[in-house]
């Protein structure tokens, strides 16, 4: 093999591990949010304080009926349980009858 195959192929490589470990660090800084909110007496609430704007779209999909796309969301955004995102997308429609 010549050099600079070598030399491509561990660029790349390194490339890729880099990518992967900025990825788990995004992962584990949601987490950490996540386990600093569950010490705070009313988690969801003082997990969102900083994130009105996620907040405010999981309403919205709440008040449109949209409830399984807002667990799905509150899932994908914040790495909540499955049961923990229903129960604040209950609480965000429980909310809004109020």
């Amino acid at each position: 093999m010549d050099i600079f195959t070598i030399l491509f192929i561990v660029v790349l490589g390194v490339l890729y591990i880099s990518s992967r470990i900025s990825q788990l660090e995004k992962k584990m800084d949601l987490r950490m949010k996540r386990l600093e909110a569950s010490i705070t007496k009313d988690k969801h609430d003082a997990f969102f304080q900083y994130e009105e704007e996620v907040k405010d779209e999981l309403k919205q999909l709440v008040k449109d009926g949209e409830n399984v796309k807002a667990v799905k969301k509150a899932r994908e955004h914040f790495g909540f349980s499955l049961l923990e995102a229903k129960q604040y997308v209950d609480s965000l429609h429980k909310k809004k009858r109020a």
